[in-house]
This record gives C-alpha cells, sequence and structure tokens, in this order.
C-alpha cells in the first residue's frame, strides 16, 4: 500500500465526514491489526487541527483470533467506553458492528 495515498484518502474522508479544528477524534484498533489505518487517520486529524489519539484494543482471547459479530471485547472495559462516547468522532477499525457499545457511543 502507498501510505502517502492512504494518508490522502483519510483526510478526505475526514474532510467530507465534517472534522475540524477544536474536534476530538480516536482511531479504535485492536491487537496488531490496522496500524497501518491508525497511522494515516492521526496523519489526518493532524492535518485538519483536531486532537486525535489512537486507543488499541487487546486482541480476542478466542482461539485463531476469531471475533464474534457483537462481541468486540470493548464492554469488559468501561472506561475505554466512556473515552470513546466523549469524543466528537470514532474511526472504529474493530468493527463494533452491533455490539451494545457501538449504540452507546452512538447515543452520545
Amino acid at each position: 500500500m502507498d501510505q502517502n495515498l492512504f494518508n490522502d484518502i483519510c483526510l478526505q474522508q475526514l474532510t467530507l465526514s465534517g472534522v475540524h479544528e477544536g474536534e476530538t477524534v480516536v482511531v479504535l484498533t485492536r491487537g496488531g491489526e490496522r496500524g497501518e489505518y491508525a497511522d494515516a487517520f492521526l496523519w489526518a486529524i493532524q492535518r485538519l487541527g483536531a486532537t486525535g489519539y489512537h486507543m488499541r484494543l487487546p486482541s480476542p482471547a478466542s482461539a485463531g483470533g476469531a471475533w464474534a459479530v457483537g462481541d468486540s471485547g470493548l464492554g469488559r472495559i468501561p472506561l475505554a467506553v466512556d473515552a470513546l462516547k466523549a469524543a466528537d468522532m470514532v474511526v472504529d477499525c474493530t468493527f463494533l458492528l452491533f455490539s451494545p457499545e457501538q449504540f452507546a457511543i452512538q447515543d452520545a
């Protein structure tokens, strides 16, 4: 992957999402997965004048690294959920899809 091209794609995505100076954006990953995504989004966040940080969840404990839809493991870390709820935007690279945490973060 061309990292410069990917940086530009992330910058365009965040620009289209309306990210601007003064906002807080969290990039959420899991284990060693999608580190290049986190780097590119953090670069783009900085370029837009927003504050960003990377929250990296532990790898799933299940055999083979598999995970179940709706069970992100994030629910076992309530302080992390609270931090994500306080952000203006979360870039989810973990697929929180259909998890109770996803709905709680969106509602906040």
